[in-house]
């Protein structure tokens, strides 16, 4: 049922990171990490599903997209470690 929910959540507009980094690439999502307050390697990591970022880091990255991340996606990322 959760999948379902991201599957419309999804279909919005918003995206996961790994979507985003594969749509506007390598330095804009650089860019969207500097100002959210990390950096590429971290966003990197949870766009693999390597990681999962706090509540706090994951709306500062939906606040420095301009909302083209999608909350939800970033914190439920089901192929990232608890």
């Amino acid at each position: 049922m959760l999948d379902t929910v991201i599957s419309i959540l999804l279909k919005s507009g918003a995206m996961d990171a790994r979507t985003f980094r594969d749509k506007f690439g390598k330095a804009e999502a650089e860019a969207i990490a500097v100002a959210a307050g990390t950096n590429y390697a971290y966003f990197h990591q949870i766009a693999a599903g390597i990681r999962r970022p706090s509540v706090e880091l994951a709306q500062a990255l939906v606040r420095a997209s301009g909302e083209r991340l999608d909350l939800l996606a970033l914190l439920t990322n089901k192929n990232a470690a608890a």
